[in-house]
């Protein structure tokens, strides 16, 4: 039993800097002293950002937090498969921004069941978002102008 909280890290806009701004992260060892970090998003996406970094990281692929070993040197990830192998980097894509949007819903879904303690978003795409059909107004209505 640990009692350094289970953090729910969404992946962020998988076209973007995102995989490979949390992979860098999750290779400091002051992470794994402060909490335990659960990636979701895709397990592909993340192995192909580990690729671009040159990170010596294990990716350990699962369904649901208490599967997750959360040892370090490895990435624990809940994989969406949402996508696809051939999606460019640096270019807005309504695929990765409907993405984007399911993996912080899963994570508020996890939240929601006591399985995680917290979330930390990676950067979004609020461009992508838009192109993937979630409209969410720039600036809150409750900002004052």
């Amino acid at each position: 039993m640990s009692d350094r909280p289970v953090i729910g890290i969404t992946m962020g806009d998988a076209a973007g800097i995102g995989p490979e701004v949390i992979v860098r992260a999750l290779a400091h060892d002051d992470v794994h002293d402060a909490c335990r970090p659960l990636v979701i998003g895709d397990a592909g996406r993340l192995r192909k950002a580990m690729a671009v970094v040159g990170s010596t990281l294990e990716l350990h692929t699962i369904t649901a937090p208490a599967e997750a070993n959360f040892k370090r040197g490895q990435i624990e990830c809940i994989d969406l498969g949402l996508i696809p192998d051939d999606l460019p980097w640096g270019k807005v894509s309504s695929v990765a921004g409907d993405a984007a949007y399911h993996y912080i819903a899963k994570t508020v879904e996890l939240i929601e069941a006591g399985e995680l303690d917290a979330i930390c978003t990676a950067p979004l795409n609020k461009e992508a978002l838009h192109a993937g059909g979630h409209i969410f107004p720039a600036t809150p209505s409750y900002w004052p102008i």
